[in-house]
Parts: C-alpha cells; sequence; structure tokens
C-alpha cells in the first residue's frame, strides 16, 4: 500500500498546527490563552450574528445560544443540520468562506467540515505540551 494517506494526514496536521498557531498574523506578538479564548468567541459570535441576521426563524435557537453550547463542533452541525443545501452554502457565504459561485460543486459533508474546522475551540500550546509524556 502507498505511504500517501499516511503522508497527506501528516501535512495537514502539520497545516492545523500552523493555522491556529498563538501569534497574532498582523504584528508578530505571541497571544496569550485570553486573547486566544477571545478570537475563538468573536468567531463564534460572527456566525450567529450572520444566523441571527440571515436565517432568523430557522436557526432562531442557535443565534441566542451561548458560545459555551456552540462551541463543541458536534452541537454546532446538530445547530446547523436544519438548513438545506442553498442556505447552507449562503451561510458560508456570508461568513466569506467560499465564493458566490452559481456553479459551485463543494458537497454538504465538505462545507460541514469547514465550518466545524473554522469555528471548533483548539487546545492551547500549554495544554497540549503538557499532555505529552516525559
Amino acid at each position: 500500500m502507498l505511504p500517501w494517506p499516511r503522508l497527506f494526514r501528516s501535512l495537514l496536521d502539520i497545516l492545523r498546527f500552523y493555522q491556529g498557531f498563538e501569534i497574532n498574523d498582523f504584528t508578530g506578538e505571541p497571544l496569550n490563552e485570553n486573547d486566544m479564548n477571545a478570537l475563538h468567541c468573536d468567531r463564534i459570535q460572527r456566525i450567529q450574528r450572520v444566523a441571527f441576521q440571515h436565517f432568523m426563524p430557522t436557526l432562531r435557537s442557535f443565534a441566542l445560544a451561548n458560545v459555551g453550547s456552540v462551541e463543541n463542533p458536534r452541537m454546532l452541525k446538530q445547530y446547523l443540520q436544519v438548513l438545506d443545501d442553498t442556505q447552507l452554502r449562503l451561510l458560508v457565504q456570508h461568513l466569506h468562506l467560499f465564493d458566490a459561485d452559481p456553479n459551485a460543486t463543494e458537497s454538504r459533508d465538505f462545507i460541514f467540515q469547514v465550518l466545524l474546522s473554522m469555528h471548533e475551540k483548539r487546545r492551547s500550546q500549554l495544554d497540549e505540551i503538557n499532555a505529552l509524556p516525559l
């Protein structure tokens, strides 16, 4: 068997690590735990504001939920399952995650994976280092 799946997975892990690196993208200054939590809460509140403005009857419970109940990827997916494909595509367009291309062919599962990876709470690097064995 070819090593491509294992290599691809390791490259994705490296990308995920550097995507969530605890540093300010514009100034280069390190971010502490409070700054990272504030960024995470801002992302969650942004998707809730979009849901409140554009999908209110359908996503009412999601738009009014607290951040702690929405940050779990399983719960986020459960809240967003009620959207049909057109509404889901419109949601990611409002969040500027995808272009407004009418000929786009992304699957529903792919869109959910993008949404969940952008809005899940990441473990801090300090917690991951402390979890490593001696």
